[in-house]
């Protein structure tokens, strides 16, 4: 017997922290495109981050978290799967992983899932659906019309009659396995990516007490579930608070990185349904030096290219919007690595001619640019991933035919490479085709990586565990 087993055996009100497995990642490209959308005027001020203080996680001792012994066992044993294929004992994440999420890259690790729990949760699933507690789910904003969504083929989500931690449905174990597999991701993706209010757990005082149709979750968790014909529209997870209005400023948190596991045995590229993301070319996520998708609490919203190239890459940098200037306007700006020996080596140049309100959508942010990078600016959100912004040739004509160009890529077999993955270069940027298959985990940063989900072409469903990590936003705006 493990050791993890005995301690959790005989010490029940110590923190739980399941063993975990691991193989290596196979390490593709993806950095990508931020979103934005529309105006805040009288605004409180900034919450103030406190960088290495985060609110303190409520964990489960040894005996909420497990019900019984087996169930304890079970959980010990994660990762001696001997599907794991390199039976390798390493950190849950690598940190060579956990930075290419932090320069704007998708990581998929196959077979991050024992097999046996991948058999759990797609059973759990079927029995569910089976159940009715699935329901039909659209994107992160309401306009789904003008996003390819129709009724007949929208995806559905595990969120609707029943929640995640409703035990009482399916297969409660496997979920609560499940789950504390990924708490501890990310838990760990808190201290390499440096966004120490990921391991909030966000259930506050009461949590127990209150009735389930009434607790806030923090972190997203659910199940899709796609049928033949199913796809899903191009979209970002996340966007900056202030182009969303006043509602940006209500919830004490924002998606933070995006994950997805999937569930499907002996999936085949030719049935579809694979994950098309469009981040970067290699190049530029190798020369990027500071961090995509927030900068002090300002969300990205661009790209701007300049300074030079190295190695015969073409640099380009994140662009954020600091929406809280002494001005009370806005500014975009970006980083731009100090030469001096100070500890604050971050310093910031002002990318936007002056101080400006976030105008009515659809937004624009390169009119508001100095002329010597607004040629090079590339908007992440266009009216293609979000109808609250200008279309592609407004924010930057280099783009305008991204999407056409993407869809000329075909499922070729002889564009596959090793495990599911296909890459083409478009562009300034690639293609990163991944194919839904079991154990598989996909990360990415929610706010900078567009992406979508073909259509499922095969007979079978499309079945995947899928969230959010949550970090805390810059302020709530008390209503």
């Amino acid at each position: 017997m493990s050791v993890v087993v005995l301690l959790l055996l005989t010490i029940a009100s110590l923190v739980v922290v399941g063993g975990c497995g691991g193989v290596e990642a196979f390490k593709l490209s993806g950095v990508c495109h931020v979103g934005a959308d529309g105006g805040l005027k009288d605004r409180p001020r900034r919450r103030p981050l406190s960088p290495f203080s985060a609110p303190s996680s409520i964990r489960l001792t040894a005996h909420e978290a497990f019900p019984d012994v087996a169930a304890a066992i079970a959980f010990a044993n994660v990762g001696d799967d001997d599907s794991r294929n390199d039976g390798d004992k390493r950190d849950i994440i690598s940190h060579e992983e956990s930075q290419r999420i932090s320069k704007g890259g998708v990581v998929v690790i196959p077979n991050w899932v024992p097999s046996g729990l991948v058999r759990a949760l797609r059973e759990d699933a079927r029995k569910l659906f089976d159940d009715g507690q699935f329901q039909p789910d659209g994107l992160t904003n309401t306009a789904l019309r003008e996003q390819g969504f129709n009724a007949k083929a929208d995806r559905q989500t595990f969120r609707g009659g029943a929640d995640w931690d409703d035990y009482d449905v399916g297969d409660g174990k496997a979920r609560m396995e499940f789950a504390l597999r990924m708490g501890r991701l990310r838990e760990e993706l808190a201290i390499t990516l440096d966004r120490p209010t990921l391991s909030d757990e966000g259930r506050g005082e009461g949590w127990e007490d209150k009735d389930k149709s009434m607790r806030q979750r923090r972190h997203e968790i659910t199940y899709n579930w796609y049928e033949p014909g199913a796809k899903l529209g191009r979209h970002l997870d996340e966007h900056h608070e202030e182009t969303k209005g006043t509602k940006g400023w209500i919830r004490p948190s924002r998606r933070s990185v995006t994950w997805l596991v999937y569930l499907n045995e002996n999936w085949e590229a030719e049935e579809g349904g694979v994950l098309r993301c469009f981040p970067r070319t290699e190049g530029c996520i190798s020369t990027n030096d500071v961090p995509v998708g927030a900068h002090e609490g300002n969300l990205q919203v661009g790209w701007v290219t300049g300074g030079g190239d190295e190695g015969g890459i073409i640099q380009q940098y994140p662009v954020f919007l600091d929406c809280f200037r002494p001005s009370g306007g806005a500014a975009l700006y970006r980083v731009v690595k100090s030469s001096s020996s100070s500890l604050n080596d971050d310093e910031r140049q002002i990318l936007s001619v002056r101080d400006f309100d976030v105008p009515p959508q659809p937004i624009n942010f390169a009119s508001f640019l100095v002329p010597e990078v607004r040629e090079t600016f590339e908007q992440i959100s266009t009216s293609r991933v979000d109808p609250r912004f200008v279309p592609p040739p407004l924010a930057n004509d280099s783009v305008k035919a991204e999407e056409e160009d993407a869809a000329k890529i075909s499922m070729k077999t002889d564009t596959v490479d090793r495990d599911g993955l296909s890459g083409e270069i478009i562009g300034g940027g690639t293609v990163l085709d991944v194919t839904p298959a079991a154990g598989t985990l996909v990360l990415f940063d929610s706010v900078t990586l567009p992406h979508l989900v073909m259509e499922v072409t095969g007979s079978r469903q499309r079945i995947a565990a899928t969230g959010w990590f949550h970090e805390d936003s810059q302020f709530v705006l008390e209503v």
